[in-house]
């Protein structure tokens, strides 16, 4: 379900609010979207289908006749300008014009706001799990290119940990290790890591583990992922350690 939420910020009761303001919704998109904010600047989140995905949307604006604009960022499904517009019968469409050229237009239908306050806590929640995911995707990555390595020359490869040890996570992202062992593996991530990882082989050489760690809210405690050549990737740490 697409949904367009506008979301207003509070204002005198004497000032008369636009019509588009409220809460809106489509079954046809699979989107969610809220618009808050004054008279000429009104502020737009777009969240999709069962919260999946959430953005601010860029350069929200309204235009003459009472027409929301606005963009979505990099990263978002969709790269064209977005337009909601009522009708005389005092419907809302949304019309998206994509860059391409091609026009689609989208009936409306009104539905209950939700909170600046909670779009908000919601985008932080998908931005920190979007993190999270790719400490578990370098995990599941190690984890496929020692099983390769050991299938193709009969061995495990330890990594000491790093690019950092956990005394020394932060928040930010650094650059990977470069003149490494996992140059052996032939691996790396093609992107600064949050993360520091570690490869550690059974004394026998039988098997591996892999560790990957961050501290996203930078209280020193970082959350634990491990995987080995016969269990994928599992969180170790509680969920709200992060």
């Amino acid at each position: 379900m697409i949904a367009l939420l506008s979301l207003l910020s509070c204002a005198h009761h004497a000032v008369r609010l636009p019509a588009l303001d409220g809460g809106w919704s489509s079954a046809q998109m699979g989107l969610f979207i809220g618009i808050e904010g004054s008279e000429s600047s009104p502020a737009v989140w777009v969240v999709q289908s069962d919260d999946e995905a959430a953005w601010v949307a860029l350069a929200p604006a309204r235009e003459p006749e009472g027409v929301v604009s606005f963009r979505l960022p990099e990263g978002a499904p969709s790269r064209a300008t977005f337009r909601v517009s009522l009708d005389a019968r005092d419907r809302a469409r949304l019309v998206l014009e994509h860059d391409s050229g091609r026009e689609e237009m989208v009936p409306l239908s009104r539905t209950t706001p939700r909170s600046r306050a909670d779009l908000e806590e919601l985008i932080a929640a998908l931005a920190q799990a979007e993190l999270e995911g790719r400490t578990v995707d370098h995990v599941w990555a190690l984890m496929t290119v020692e099983i390769a390595y050991h299938a193709a020359f009969g061995e495990y490869v330890p990594v000491p940990i790093g690019p950092r040890s956990l005394a020394e996570l932060t928040p930010d992202p650094v650059s990977w290790l470069e003149r490494s062992a996992l140059d052996r593996l032939g691996w790396a991530p093609g992107e600064p890591v949050r993360g520091s990882f570690q490869i550690e082989v059974a004394a026998d050489g039988s098997g591996f583990t892999v560790h990957g760690w961050q501290d996203l809210d930078g209280d020193g405690v970082p959350a634990h992922w491990s995987a080995s050549q016969t269990s994928p990737p599992t969180r170790v740490s509680a969920l709200d350690v992060r």
